[in-house]
Order: C-alpha cells, then structure tokens, then sequence
C-alpha cells in the first residue's frame, strides 16, 4: 500500500469510527480523542494502548472482513473501551488465556444486552459457535432476544450462560470458576479462540495461579 493509499483508509476509518462511536456515551467520547490511529497485522483485531499518548490499533484486514457495516465496527471499539473502562487491563500483573476469555464473557454479555439487535450481534456470532466451549459464552445464544432461544450448553456452562444474557449479577470470578471446571484446557493455558481487543500476553502453558482468582 503506497503511504497515500494508507492515509487515505487511514482517514476513511477514522470517519467510521466517528460515526459509529454513540455519542450519547460520554465515557466513550475519550476514543475520539485519541491522537493517533495505527492501522497494522501486528494486533488480530483492535486493541488501545495505554499511556500518555493513547493509540488505537486497528487490523484492516480484520475490519474488512468482518465490520463491513457500521454495527459490528461499533461492537469491536466498545469492546476494547470496555475493557479499559472496567479495568481489565489492570486487575493483574500476569494475564491468562483464561482470565482473557472470561473478560470478554463480561463484556460480550454486556454489549449484547445493550445493543441487542441482530445487525449488533452479527460480529460475535459470526466469530464464535453456539455450542462449544469457551467460545458459546462469547456470544449470545442462538434465538436470542426471540421467543424461540437455543440454549446449547448444559450444566453449570448453560446456567453461567442463562446469567450472563440475562443481566444476573455474575462475576469474574464466575466465569473462571465454570471455565476451568467445563474446559480444563483453557486452564492449561491452552489458547483461546480469536479474540476481540488487545489482551496482555500470557507466557506458553500459563495456568491460573489461585491467588489470582480470590
């Protein structure tokens, strides 16, 4: 891409992501302050970095691919400003694979309560399957917000499931606890699916120290 081709989709981004972003969201209105807009492979999908010089990374290919409209692009940037907004990049000194699926468990669940429309959902239940873990608690059920809901999980999985989607007061803790009790791998350190975001890297075969889940 020749540098003239690159800030031009530089800025057509830019002008999405202006467009997208709700402005009656005053929390949010910090991402239109951003100084600078990094267009790069080096991130899977988006993520912000933090600092003095905040900077929003964006995968371009990513976009194209999956946020062809204005809802799934909207879903990606409120995604990772959750995250900052709820602290998750600070909550531990040593991110897990484990505690990155659970994170965005809580956020997904709460984007999708918020904007429950099906042009909303679209991103994440095009990226996730319905009926394996860990990656059905990252979407919302099939038939959600109908009358005709498609629970596929069973056990204690469906029920942190049912929570998450109803607006029940669960906790991070929660998640971790059904996650490394359903999907032992993932305790392992075993990588999650694609995730939406920026999340701290966590060593090869990291498990969940206990003192981290108190």
């Amino acid at each position: 891409m020749t540098c003239a081709a690159a800030s031009d989709a530089t800025a057509r981004l830019r002008e999405r992501i202006v467009d997208v972003v709700p402005l009656e969201c005053v929390d949010y209105l910090a991402l239109l302050g951003l100084s600078d807009l990094e267009l790069t492979g080096a991130v899977p999908s988006a993520e912000v970095s933090l600092g003095e010089r905040p900077r929003l990374r964006v995968n371009p290919a990513f976009v194209e691919r999956h946020c062809a409209a204005d809802e799934s692009l909207q879903v990606l940037l409120l995604h990772e400003l959750n995250h900052i907004l709820l602290g998750h990049t600070r909550l531990y000194p040593r991110v897990t694979p484990l505690h990155n699926v659970a994170f965005d468990a809580l956020v997904n669940a709460q984007l999708c309560r918020a904007l429950p429309a099906r042009a909303n959902t679209a991103l994440l239940r095009g990226l996730y399957r319905p009926d394996v873990l860990p990656e059905a608690l990252l979407r919302p059920p099939e038939g959600w917000g109908t009358d005709g809901v498609g629970w596929a999980l069973t056990g204690p999985a469906r029920r942190l499931h049912q929570a998450l989607y109803r607006g029940d007061d669960v906790t991070f803790v929660d998640v971790v606890a059904v996650l490394a009790a359903q999907a032992p791998a993932m305790a392992g350190g075993a990588a999650p699916p694609l995730l939406l975001g920026g999340h701290g890297a966590a060593p090869a075969g990291a498990a969940v120290d206990a003192d981290q889940l108190a």
